[in-house]
């Protein structure tokens, strides 16, 4: 179904607009899967389409993912509204949109958020505070401003709850910290793979000498193409490049019998490579492309010979510089800084989105280090939520939350946080 759904949207014919294209992707989505009423989906979707702008949602801005090396579209909500798998994503997105403008439109500082939307380098960070500011207007709290004045510039927003004024700041931990780092040697890995010639096997050995980022991503993805281009043009088999950052060496190991890591007779992954050293991780081209690799068998009844391999040791083995839990730990005393104000009776909060959650161990031990900080740095902190979105019932997005309670003097009253649960739990796309 997904396919089919997308497909209205990718090849509907060309005389039609992105508008019309878009109107039709929301209609189909809401109808067999959002289950949202279509009267509903039209209003907010033309509300979120005239403050975007079609030339925002039609232009092909795209650029090269650092990590997979494939072109992607530059603005998040118009890769998700081309997503193939998960339509619902880009469609929930889109009405959230209209839902919060909507929500905010008789605020003066509007104006400058949706500046924000159509801008693909800030536009989740503006999604995600409208998004907190929608709900806490939901939840009942009232004068809510955007963008309101502090001692150190403009928070992203200020409310009153039961008498007490409270400024808050919003932020979402960088995407690449908890995609990118933790999770990036797999596309990583088949970005690598992908340069290898069809009928050859190679082995790739990378060291990392400092956590990555994204340029040091490119730098080393630049690096193996240039040497499977020299490895083809000189028949080498053996090359290799040290850099600041990082050290790479390719094999070809396509005419190497037995298999050079593994040993012979014994199925990959039931033994660890021959040649892994201390502390050294691996990753097979054949378990990214197949699952079940070791059922599979050759016509003959052989085992399948392992294909193309990544070999490599970085930093995070010892924990690494970029734990995302100690990068929350300390942007959180920065931002808070952001919602002082010369309002002696004003609270202070910070919403956090933070998508690998704070439920597991190393989580509630950061729960702990991060409530014992605020109580001793910062005066008038009444907490810090920190949210992580996930697809909740009917296919519709909620954000998870958990409140670090700040200094008992200032802290958020239990009847807010109960509303704001109650909130998370019902029809989001309604409007204040």
């Amino acid at each position: 179904m997904a396919v089919s759904v997308c497909q209205s949207f990718q090849q509907t014919r060309k005389n039609t607009t992105t508008r019309d294209k878009i109107r039709l992707l929301v209609q189909k989505v809401c109808a067999e899967r959002l289950r949202i009423r279509a009267q509903v989906c039209q209003r907010l979707t033309d509300t979120a389409l005239d403050a975007l702008g079609e030339d925002v949602l039609s232009a092909p801005h795209v650029y090269r993912n650092p990590i997979s090396g494939k072109e992607e579209y530059r603005h998040a909500l118009v890769q998700a509204l081309h997503s193939q798998e998960i339509p619902e994503i880009g469609v929930s997105q889109l009405l959230e949109v209209g839902a919060y403008i909507t929500s905010f439109a008789a605020d003066p500082s509007l104006n400058d958020c949706v500046v924000a939307l159509r801008n693909p380098r800030q536009y989740e960070s503006a999604f995600f505070q409208l998004a907190v500011g929608h709900r806490l207007s939901l939840a009942g709290c009232s004068n809510m401003m955007l963008e309101p004045p502090t001692q150190r510039g403009k928070a992203d927003l200020a409310f009153t709850y039961l008498g007490r004024r409270y400024v808050v700041e919003c932020y979402r931990l960088n995407q690449f910290y908890h995609t990118g780092i933790l999770n990036y040697r797999i596309t990583f890995a088949r970005s690598l793979f992908e340069l290898v010639p069809r009928s050859k096997k190679y082995s790739f050995r990378l060291e990392l000498l400092v956590m990555p980022s994204f340029d040091t991503i490119r730098r080393i993805r630049d690096a193996c193409r240039r040497l499977v281009g020299d490895m083809s043009r000189t028949r080498q088999t053996q090359v290799s490049v040290e850099a600041q950052r990082f050290s790479l060496a390719v094999e070809d190991i396509s005419n190497i019998y037995p298999d050079p890591d593994f040993p012979a007779g014994v199925a990959p992954g039931t033994t660890p490579p021959q040649r892994l050293r201390e502390n050294e991780e691996f990753i097979l081209e054949d378990l990214i492309e197949t699952e079940g690799f070791f059922d599979m068998k050759l016509p003959n009844g052989n085992k399948c010979s392992p294909k193309s391999r990544l070999f490599y040791l970085d930093p995070n083995h010892e924990g690494g510089i970029a734990d995302p839990y100690r990068i929350l730990e300390k942007r959180i005393s920065r931002k808070l800084s952001q919602t002082a104000t010369e309002e002696t009776s004003a609270g202070r909060l910070l919403f956090v989105e933070f998508q690998l959650g704070l439920r597991d161990s190393d989580g509630k031990e950061t729960q702990g280090k991060i409530q014992d900080r605020i109580r001793r740095l910062f005066e008038r902190v009444s907490g810090i939520f920190i949210l992580e979105r996930r697809l909740g019932a009917s296919n519709r997005f909620i954000y998870d939350s958990i409140f670090i309670r700040g200094n008992l003097e200032w802290t958020v009253p239990d009847g807010l946080l109960s509303r704001l649960n109650q909130v998370e739990k019902s029809d989001i796309f309604c409007v204040v």
